[in-house]
């Protein structure tokens, strides 16, 4: 598989884990007026998430 192929796939990953995390109020976890600390997270979970995802999908027969 090319590399532009793995990139354009991380980058859909990442877009749809990120909107997927949209759906979650972090402001329950998060003290009040923290929001560059609750983006911060979001980021860090979604950037987490996404390589998990990414290395179970290049992990499977289809992804040589």
């Amino acid at each position: 598989m090319n590399e532009l192929t793995r990139y354009l796939i991380t980058f859909l990953t990442f877009g749809a884990v990120m909107y997927a995390l949209m759906g979650v109020d972090f402001g329950k976890f998060i003290h009040k007026n923290r929001t560059l600390q609750a983006q911060l997270l979001l980021i860090f979970l979604s950037m987490a998430i996404t390589y998990c995802v990414i290395q179970f999908l290049f992990s499977l027969p289809l992804f040589f």
